[in-house]
Protein backbone atom coordinates (compact mmCIF):
# COMPACT_ATOMS: atom_id res chain seq x y z
CA UNK A 1 0.00 0.00 0.00
CA UNK A 2 1.47 3.02 -0.84
CA UNK A 3 2.08 6.32 1.02
CA UNK A 4 -1.06 8.58 -0.04
CA UNK A 5 -3.42 5.53 0.19
CA UNK A 6 -2.46 5.29 3.82
CA UNK A 7 -2.65 8.69 4.59
CA UNK A 8 -5.80 9.03 3.07
CA UNK A 9 -7.29 5.90 5.33
CA UNK A 10 -5.52 6.83 8.34
CA UNK A 11 -7.31 10.89 7.81
CA UNK A 12 -10.79 9.29 7.35
CA UNK A 13 -10.84 7.12 10.06
CA UNK A 14 -10.03 9.35 12.73
CA UNK A 15 -12.85 12.10 11.20
CA UNK A 16 -14.85 9.26 11.77
CA UNK A 17 -15.44 8.92 7.88
CA UNK A 18 -13.95 5.55 7.19
CA UNK A 19 -16.14 2.72 5.20
CA UNK A 20 -15.99 -0.24 6.59
CA UNK A 21 -13.81 -1.29 3.44
CA UNK A 22 -11.42 1.19 4.27
CA UNK A 23 -10.76 -0.15 8.00
CA UNK A 24 -10.47 -3.36 6.76
CA UNK A 25 -7.79 -2.01 4.51
CA UNK A 26 -6.27 0.17 7.39
CA UNK A 27 -6.36 -2.99 9.46
CA UNK A 28 -4.00 -5.01 6.88
CA UNK A 29 -1.86 -1.95 6.82
CA UNK A 30 -1.31 -2.43 10.59
CA UNK A 31 -1.01 -6.10 10.77
CA UNK A 32 1.59 -5.86 7.65
CA UNK A 33 3.69 -3.19 9.88
CA UNK A 34 3.32 -3.18 13.65
CA UNK A 35 5.32 0.16 13.78
CA UNK A 36 2.07 2.08 11.95
CA UNK A 37 0.00 0.17 15.09
CA UNK A 38 2.23 1.58 17.79
CA UNK A 39 2.35 5.30 15.97
CA UNK A 40 -1.29 5.19 16.06
CA UNK A 41 -1.10 4.27 19.31
CA UNK A 42 0.56 7.05 20.45
CA UNK A 43 -1.44 9.50 18.30
CA UNK A 44 -4.37 8.41 20.05
CA UNK A 45 -2.93 9.06 23.54
CA UNK A 46 -2.46 12.12 22.33
CA UNK A 47 -5.88 12.89 21.33
CA UNK A 48 -7.30 11.70 24.61
CA UNK A 49 -5.44 14.30 26.76
CA UNK A 50 -7.28 17.58 25.84
CA UNK A 51 -6.04 20.65 26.02
CA UNK A 52 -6.23 22.23 28.96
CA UNK A 53 -7.05 26.02 29.39
CA UNK A 54 -6.55 26.94 25.96
CA UNK A 55 -7.64 29.89 24.63
CA UNK A 56 -9.50 30.42 21.23
CA UNK A 57 -6.34 32.59 19.51
CA UNK A 58 -4.10 29.57 20.49
CA UNK A 59 -6.72 27.00 19.39
CA UNK A 60 -6.38 28.82 15.79
CA UNK A 61 -2.44 28.71 16.17
CA UNK A 62 -2.85 25.22 16.51
CA UNK A 63 -4.87 24.94 13.65
CA UNK A 64 -3.09 26.75 11.56
CA UNK A 65 0.33 24.92 12.34
CA UNK A 66 -1.67 21.58 11.80
CA UNK A 67 -2.40 23.06 8.21
CA UNK A 68 0.68 23.86 7.74
CA UNK A 69 2.41 21.08 8.36
CA UNK A 70 0.23 18.60 6.19
CA UNK A 71 0.60 21.10 2.74
CA UNK A 72 4.54 21.22 3.81
CA UNK A 73 5.15 18.33 5.59
CA UNK A 74 8.89 18.64 6.65
CA UNK A 75 11.70 16.35 5.63
CA UNK A 76 12.67 15.02 9.51
CA UNK A 77 10.09 13.21 10.90
CA UNK A 78 12.06 11.58 14.20
CA UNK A 79 11.02 15.47 16.39
CA UNK A 80 7.65 15.04 15.26
CA UNK A 81 7.03 11.75 16.89
CA UNK A 82 9.26 12.75 19.95
CA UNK A 83 7.05 15.75 20.23
CA UNK A 84 3.97 13.31 19.95
CA UNK A 85 5.50 10.86 22.48
CA UNK A 86 6.29 13.88 25.07
CA UNK A 87 3.22 16.10 25.19
CA UNK A 88 0.60 13.53 26.79
CA UNK A 89 0.22 9.88 27.70
CA UNK A 90 0.42 7.54 25.14
CA UNK A 91 -1.91 4.44 24.68
CA UNK A 92 -0.67 0.93 24.90
CA UNK A 93 -1.61 -0.81 21.80
CA UNK A 94 -0.74 -4.46 20.77
CA UNK A 95 1.17 -4.75 17.55
CA UNK A 96 0.44 -8.67 17.18
CA UNK A 97 -0.85 -9.51 14.12
CA UNK A 98 -4.60 -10.28 15.73
CA UNK A 99 -4.86 -7.12 17.28
CA UNK A 100 -7.65 -5.28 15.58
CA UNK A 101 -7.78 -1.39 14.66
CA UNK A 102 -10.34 -0.44 17.53
CA UNK A 103 -7.51 -0.67 20.07
CA UNK A 104 -6.14 2.31 18.30
CA UNK A 105 -8.95 4.40 18.11
CA UNK A 106 -10.11 6.96 20.84
CA UNK A 107 -13.12 9.72 21.12
CA UNK A 108 -12.18 13.39 21.29
CA UNK A 109 -14.05 15.61 23.70
CA UNK A 110 -12.52 19.65 23.64
CA UNK A 111 -14.76 22.22 25.82
CA UNK A 112 -15.92 25.21 24.20
CA UNK A 113 -18.39 24.78 22.07
CA UNK A 114 -19.46 23.16 19.36
CA UNK A 115 -17.55 25.87 16.54
CA UNK A 116 -14.59 24.82 18.62
CA UNK A 117 -14.48 21.57 18.61
CA UNK A 118 -15.39 21.08 14.84
CA UNK A 119 -12.07 23.29 14.50
CA UNK A 120 -10.08 21.06 17.03
CA UNK A 121 -11.73 17.70 15.21
CA UNK A 122 -10.58 19.40 11.54
CA UNK A 123 -6.60 19.97 13.53
CA UNK A 124 -6.23 16.71 14.90
CA UNK A 125 -7.78 15.24 11.40
CA UNK A 126 -4.91 16.99 9.40
CA UNK A 127 -1.99 16.71 11.66
CA UNK A 128 -3.11 12.99 11.83
CA UNK A 129 -2.86 13.12 8.39
CA UNK A 130 -0.05 14.79 8.12
CA UNK A 131 1.88 12.20 10.71
CA UNK A 132 1.12 9.47 8.69
CA UNK A 133 2.70 10.53 6.18
CA UNK A 134 5.72 10.78 7.61
CA UNK A 135 5.49 7.55 9.39
CA UNK A 136 4.88 6.30 5.89
CA UNK A 137 7.72 7.54 4.61
CA UNK A 138 10.30 6.07 7.21
CA UNK A 139 8.61 2.63 7.95
CA UNK A 140 8.17 1.82 3.79
CA UNK A 141 11.13 3.22 2.55
CA UNK A 142 12.51 -0.29 2.44
CA UNK A 143 9.41 -2.03 1.35
CA UNK A 144 8.51 0.41 -1.41
CA UNK A 145 7.96 -1.24 -5.23
CA UNK A 146 9.29 1.77 -6.92
CA UNK A 147 12.29 0.24 -8.26
CA UNK A 148 15.95 1.67 -8.61
CA UNK A 149 18.15 0.76 -11.22
CA UNK A 150 20.47 -0.53 -9.04
CA UNK A 151 18.74 -3.33 -7.38
CA UNK A 152 14.72 -4.69 -8.13
CA UNK A 153 12.83 -4.13 -5.32
CA UNK A 154 11.83 -7.05 -2.78
CA UNK A 155 8.61 -7.59 -0.28
CA UNK A 156 8.90 -10.43 2.49
CA UNK A 157 6.36 -11.58 4.62
CA UNK A 158 8.68 -13.74 7.53
CA UNK A 159 7.06 -17.11 9.24
CA UNK A 160 4.55 -15.80 11.35
CA UNK A 161 3.25 -13.02 9.40
CA UNK A 162 1.24 -11.86 6.48
CA UNK A 163 2.03 -8.62 4.41
CA UNK A 164 -0.93 -6.79 2.21
CA UNK A 165 0.15 -3.87 -0.14
CA UNK A 166 -1.39 -1.64 -3.08
CA UNK A 167 1.08 -1.80 -6.16
CA UNK A 168 1.50 1.76 -7.96
CA UNK A 169 0.08 -0.38 -10.79
CA UNK A 170 -3.42 -0.17 -8.84
CA UNK A 171 -3.23 -3.99 -7.88
CA UNK A 172 -3.66 -5.54 -4.61
CA UNK A 173 -1.15 -8.48 -3.20
CA UNK A 174 -1.92 -10.35 -0.13
CA UNK A 175 1.68 -12.20 1.06
CA UNK A 176 1.16 -15.29 2.69
CA UNK A 177 3.59 -16.06 6.01
CA UNK A 178 7.50 -17.48 5.27
CA UNK A 179 6.94 -15.74 1.39
CA UNK A 180 8.82 -13.46 -0.44
CA UNK A 181 7.50 -11.47 -3.38
CA UNK A 182 10.99 -9.75 -6.26
CA UNK A 183 9.27 -6.95 -8.41
CA UNK A 184 11.59 -6.83 -11.86
CA UNK A 185 13.21 -3.27 -12.48
CA UNK A 186 10.59 -2.37 -14.96
CA UNK A 187 7.59 -2.94 -12.89
CA UNK A 188 6.44 0.42 -13.31
CA UNK A 189 7.21 0.73 -17.13
CA UNK A 190 7.23 -2.15 -19.03
CA UNK A 191 5.54 -5.40 -18.20
CA UNK A 192 4.42 -5.72 -15.02
CA UNK A 193 6.58 -8.91 -13.76
CA UNK A 194 7.60 -10.57 -10.55
CA UNK A 195 9.10 -13.59 -8.91
CA UNK A 196 7.30 -15.25 -5.77
CA UNK A 197 8.73 -17.41 -3.41
CA UNK A 198 6.42 -18.62 -1.27
CA UNK A 199 2.42 -17.86 -1.59
CA UNK A 200 0.24 -14.55 -3.03
CA UNK A 201 -3.10 -13.88 -3.50
CA UNK A 202 -3.40 -11.16 -6.45
CA UNK A 203 -5.94 -8.69 -7.39
CA UNK A 204 -4.48 -7.75 -11.00
CA UNK A 205 -5.79 -4.46 -12.16
CA UNK A 206 -6.34 -5.17 -15.96
CA UNK A 207 -4.11 -3.41 -18.65
CA UNK A 208 -3.44 -4.87 -21.76
CA UNK A 209 -0.65 -3.28 -22.84
CA UNK A 210 1.66 -4.31 -20.05
CA UNK A 211 1.04 -7.77 -19.21
CA UNK A 212 0.93 -9.04 -15.27
CA UNK A 213 3.45 -11.81 -14.92
CA UNK A 214 4.41 -14.03 -12.08
CA UNK A 215 7.34 -16.26 -12.18
CA UNK A 216 7.99 -19.15 -9.65
CA UNK A 217 10.67 -21.10 -11.26
CA UNK A 218 8.32 -24.19 -12.12
CA UNK A 219 5.70 -22.24 -13.42
CA UNK A 220 5.12 -18.46 -15.61
CA UNK A 221 1.60 -17.15 -14.96
CA UNK A 222 0.60 -14.67 -16.91
CA UNK A 223 -2.74 -12.56 -15.77
CA UNK A 224 -4.75 -9.50 -17.73
CA UNK A 225 -6.81 -8.92 -14.88
CA UNK A 226 -8.14 -11.24 -12.28
CA UNK A 227 -8.01 -12.49 -8.55
CA UNK A 228 -6.18 -15.43 -8.18
CA UNK A 229 -3.94 -17.13 -5.44
CA UNK A 230 -0.35 -18.85 -6.09
CA UNK A 231 1.33 -21.04 -3.99
CA UNK A 232 4.80 -21.84 -4.56
CA UNK A 233 6.88 -22.55 -1.65
CA UNK A 234 10.49 -23.99 -2.23
CA UNK A 235 10.81 -27.63 -1.16
CA UNK A 236 6.77 -28.53 -1.28
CA UNK A 237 5.65 -31.52 -4.11
CA UNK A 238 3.45 -29.63 -5.96
CA UNK A 239 3.09 -25.83 -7.11
CA UNK A 240 -0.67 -24.48 -7.14
CA UNK A 241 -2.46 -21.75 -8.77
CA UNK A 242 -6.20 -21.13 -7.98
CA UNK A 243 -8.04 -18.63 -10.28
CA UNK A 244 -11.05 -16.78 -8.53
CA UNK A 245 -12.20 -14.86 -11.63
CA UNK A 246 -11.03 -13.53 -15.24
CA UNK A 247 -8.73 -15.62 -16.97
CA UNK A 248 -5.12 -16.35 -17.08
CA UNK A 249 -2.43 -18.31 -18.77
CA UNK A 250 0.13 -20.93 -17.27
CA UNK A 251 3.35 -22.26 -18.89
CA UNK A 252 5.86 -24.35 -17.19
CA UNK A 253 9.31 -23.05 -18.87
CA UNK A 254 11.22 -25.18 -21.41
CA UNK A 255 8.15 -26.88 -22.39
CA UNK A 256 6.30 -25.18 -25.12
CA UNK A 257 3.22 -27.66 -24.97
CA UNK A 258 2.63 -27.11 -21.31
CA UNK A 259 0.39 -24.17 -21.95
CA UNK A 260 -3.17 -24.57 -20.00
CA UNK A 261 -5.90 -21.35 -19.93
CA UNK A 262 -7.40 -21.10 -16.83
CA UNK A 263 -10.92 -20.21 -16.28
CA UNK A 264 -12.96 -19.08 -13.21
CA UNK A 265 -13.34 -21.52 -10.06
CA UNK A 266 -10.14 -23.64 -11.42
CA UNK A 267 -7.01 -24.07 -10.25
CA UNK A 268 -3.47 -25.99 -12.26
CA UNK A 269 -1.46 -28.18 -10.05
CA UNK A 270 2.09 -29.07 -10.93
CA UNK A 271 4.25 -31.46 -9.17
CA UNK A 272 7.46 -31.76 -9.43
CA UNK A 273 8.81 -33.40 -12.93
CA UNK A 274 4.96 -33.51 -13.65
CA UNK A 275 2.82 -31.88 -15.86
CA UNK A 276 0.38 -29.21 -15.55
CA UNK A 277 -3.19 -30.46 -14.97
CA UNK A 278 -6.59 -28.74 -13.86
CA UNK A 279 -9.38 -29.47 -11.38
CA UNK A 280 -12.28 -27.64 -10.27
CA UNK A 281 -12.30 -25.37 -6.75
CA UNK A 282 -14.79 -27.04 -4.25
CA UNK A 283 -15.87 -24.79 -1.92
CA UNK A 284 -16.94 -25.97 1.40
CA UNK A 285 -20.76 -26.85 1.74
CA UNK A 286 -20.82 -25.96 5.18
CA UNK A 287 -19.79 -22.34 5.37
CA UNK A 288 -18.72 -21.85 1.06
CA UNK A 289 -15.12 -21.85 2.68
CA UNK A 290 -12.32 -21.88 -0.31
CA UNK A 291 -9.20 -23.46 1.14
CA UNK A 292 -7.06 -22.02 -1.57
CA UNK A 293 -7.45 -18.88 -0.73
CA UNK A 294 -8.81 -18.93 3.39
CA UNK A 295 -5.69 -17.72 4.39
CA UNK A 296 -6.60 -14.18 2.90
CA UNK A 297 -8.86 -13.62 5.70
CA UNK A 298 -6.93 -15.21 8.76
CA UNK A 299 -8.42 -18.83 8.37
CA UNK A 300 -6.04 -21.82 8.13
CA UNK A 301 -8.39 -24.57 6.24
CA UNK A 302 -7.18 -28.03 6.45
CA UNK A 303 -8.91 -30.78 3.87
CA UNK A 304 -7.88 -34.05 3.65
CA UNK A 305 -4.11 -33.66 5.14
CA UNK A 306 -1.85 -35.36 5.81
CA UNK A 307 -0.12 -34.59 9.38
CA UNK A 308 3.51 -33.93 7.99
CA UNK A 309 1.64 -31.82 5.36
CA UNK A 310 -0.15 -29.54 8.15
CA UNK A 311 3.24 -29.58 10.19
CA UNK A 312 4.51 -27.64 7.65
CA UNK A 313 1.64 -24.90 7.24
CA UNK A 314 1.66 -24.59 10.81
CA UNK A 315 5.41 -23.41 11.06
CA UNK A 316 5.22 -20.93 8.48
CA UNK A 317 1.61 -19.69 9.81
CA UNK A 318 2.89 -19.75 13.34
CA UNK A 319 6.72 -19.63 13.06
CA UNK A 320 7.24 -22.50 15.30
CA UNK A 321 9.06 -25.78 14.66
CA UNK A 322 7.41 -28.93 14.69
CA UNK A 323 9.37 -32.39 15.83
CA UNK A 324 7.85 -35.39 15.00
CA UNK A 325 9.03 -37.99 17.70
CA UNK A 326 6.65 -40.93 16.66
CA UNK A 327 6.56 -41.07 13.24
CA UNK A 328 3.51 -42.96 12.86
CA UNK A 329 1.65 -40.08 13.07
CA UNK A 330 2.96 -38.09 9.91
CA UNK A 331 0.94 -39.68 7.18
CA UNK A 332 -2.26 -39.42 8.95
CA UNK A 333 -5.19 -37.55 7.23
CA UNK A 334 -7.21 -35.16 9.04
CA UNK A 335 -9.59 -31.86 7.88
CA UNK A 336 -10.11 -28.91 10.32
CA UNK A 337 -11.03 -25.25 10.12
CA UNK A 338 -9.34 -23.00 12.49
CA UNK A 339 -9.84 -19.14 12.53
CA UNK A 340 -7.08 -17.10 14.11
CA UNK A 341 -6.79 -20.23 16.66
CA UNK A 342 -3.69 -19.73 18.61
CA UNK A 343 -1.31 -22.62 17.99
CA UNK A 344 -2.13 -24.35 21.34
CA UNK A 345 -5.46 -24.46 20.53
CA UNK A 346 -5.06 -25.99 17.12
CA UNK A 347 -2.21 -28.87 18.56
CA UNK A 348 -5.33 -29.74 20.67
CA UNK A 349 -8.10 -30.32 18.58
CA UNK A 350 -5.67 -32.13 16.26
CA UNK A 351 -4.70 -34.10 19.55
CA UNK A 352 -8.28 -35.18 19.59
CA UNK A 353 -9.15 -36.17 16.63
CA UNK A 354 -5.54 -38.02 15.78
CA UNK A 355 -4.74 -39.37 19.25
CA UNK A 356 -1.33 -38.36 19.57
CA UNK A 357 0.51 -36.60 22.58
CA UNK A 358 2.27 -33.31 22.16
CA UNK A 359 4.20 -31.04 23.92
CA UNK A 360 4.87 -26.96 23.00
CA UNK A 361 7.73 -25.31 24.59
CA UNK A 362 8.73 -21.80 23.59
CA UNK A 363 8.80 -21.95 19.69
CA UNK A 364 9.08 -25.86 19.27
CA UNK A 365 6.39 -28.72 19.06
CA UNK A 366 7.03 -31.92 20.10
CA UNK A 367 4.80 -34.53 18.86
CA UNK A 368 4.97 -38.29 19.65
Amino acid sequence: MDQERIFALWANYLAGEATPEEIEELEWAFRANPELRRMAGLLSGTRQASPKGISPEEEQQLLQRGLQRFTNPPIRSLPVIKRISADGPAAEVSSEAGASIDDAQSVTVIPGGAGSARRIRLFFRVAAAAIVVLIVGMVFFLHTVKQSPAAPATIVAARGSKKFMQLPDGSKLWLNADSRVIFSNGFTTGNREMTLEGEAFFDVKHDELHPFIIHTGRLDVRVLGTTLNVRAYPGDSTVETTLINGKVEIDVPGNAQSSVILHPNEKAIIPVGGAVFRRPIEPDRTDGTITETSWVSNKLVFRQETLAGMAMRLERWYDVTIIFDNDRFRNDTLSGTFPEEPIGDVMHALQITAGFHYRIDKDTVRIW
